[in-house]
């Protein structure tokens, strides 16, 4: 028997592909398949706000969208909303790390994470996870260390991959900052230090005890600045429907792809991961650190989402039946790519689904078998 791999922090890459964009609206659909019971999930961005004023489609330097829509919301288990929802967290966090490191504060990646292995239940590794950090942060050994060495605070996000060998592989990114730029040398102190805390934690909670090196992690300032554009609420998440995971792991994402591509071990291992992540915090700031990185109190997800770009120009109105067109044939990112040529593409695009619609439902729009039904109750068919 194999022994359980210590979780071991590779990173994210990203590899955009030709049909990056359109991507997300078909994964979005393989979510509803596999995610019935999530409401929220099954109207996002296809049912019509109540009372509103219809569907809309603007579009502005950065491409097209619809408005007039219900959005859920999800940051896990949505790839357009976690999309937006990304972007405009990255940028507010980007905007905070050049604000400290122009004043002259340090800032630093930490990423904290532990052994597991195969047969690991995610919701109990969660658990446990979560645990420990309570255990570590709780501690006044912890506290003394950031006293120690000057921190500030740190704005922390959790992420998941799943690896064939060792099963799931829950841990956390952490921009650490300092009121003074930290040698090499203290980085290493702090870094020993927080190992020697993080490993009792661990212990404590009885999850498996990581070992120096790969347990806890520490890059410089200007290693934070780039790498933060791989974290899971990054600028880049945009493109999270074709991130992979270096090291043979998958992030949620590539498990939704695989689903959808018949992958049916996947499809298990991705509702495990929505029933598990449902209602948790994927960002979360120290307290009072927004104030110290003269950023303005935090938006919600929500918020985020019905944030539009000052820039726009509206396209054309989509009326009720239109709007059940698309829907119905899967249509949503071609008509959002239609938009960014012009209206007139749209148009011609929304009379080839009408001609579609004709030829599948009849011209008076009663369904051909209908159709057929009462043409042998009215006796024309033997």
């Amino acid at each position: 028997m194999n022994a359980p791999g210590l979780g071991e922090d590779r990173g994210i890459c990203f590899q955009p592909g030709s049909g990056a964009k359109g991507d997300k609206w078909r994964l979005q659909d393989a979510a509803r398949r596999l995610l019935p019971g999530l409401k929220g999930l099954q109207r996002c961005h296809c049912t019509r706000h109540k009372g509103g004023a219809g569907v809309s489609i603007w579009k502005g330097k950065n491409g097209a969208w619809f408005t007039g829509l219900m959005q859920c919301g999800s940051v896990w288990v949505c790839p357009i909303c976690a999309g937006k929802v990304a972007e405009g967290r990255a940028e507010e966090l980007q905007r905070g790390i050049d604000y400290a490191l122009e004043v002259g504060h340090g800032c630093m990646m930490v990423t904290l994470t532990f052994s597991h292995g195969r047969g690991d239940i995610l919701a109990d590794t969660l658990t446990g996870f979560s645990k420990a950090l309570r255990a570590l942060k709780s501690g006044r050994s912890y506290q003394q260390l950031m006293r120690d060495f000057g921190m500030l605070g740190e704005v922390r996000a959790l992420e998941v991959t799943h690896g064939q060998a060792n099963g799931w592989h829950p841990h956390t990114h952490a921009i650490t900052f300092s009121h003074r730029k930290l040698s090499d040398r203290d980085r290493f102190r702090f870094e020993c230090r927080l190992f020697v805390l993080w490993r009792a934690a661990c212990i404590k909670s009885e999850i498996g005890a990581p070992i120096f090196g790969v347990g806890v992690h520490i890059r410089p300032a200007k290693d934070a600045a780039n790498y933060v554009s791989k974290w899971g609420f990054a600028t880049e998440v945009t493109h999270s429907h074709i991130k992979t995971a270096k090291g043979g792991g998958r992030t949620p994402w590539q498990l939704l792809a695989d689903a959808d591509a018949g992958d049916q071990r996947a499809a298990w291992l991705f509702r495990e991961f929505a029933e598990c992540f449902k209602g948790k915090r994927q960002l979360y700031y120290s307290a009072g650190l927004r104030q110290k990185l003269g950023l303005l109190d935090e938006l919600t997800d929500q918020q985020l989402l019905d944030i539009e770009p000052e820039e726009k120009t509206l396209v054309c109105e989509i009326d009720q039946d239109e709007w059940r067109m698309i829907v119905q044939f899967k249509m949503r990112y071609a008509v959002l790519s239609a938009a960014r040529d012009c209206v007139e593409s749209v148009r011609a695009l929304l009379d080839g689904l009408r001609a579609r619609t004709r030829a599948e439902i009849g011209s008076d729009g009663t369904s051909g078998r209908r159709l057929w039904l009462d043409a042998i109750n009215a006796g024309w068919v033997a």
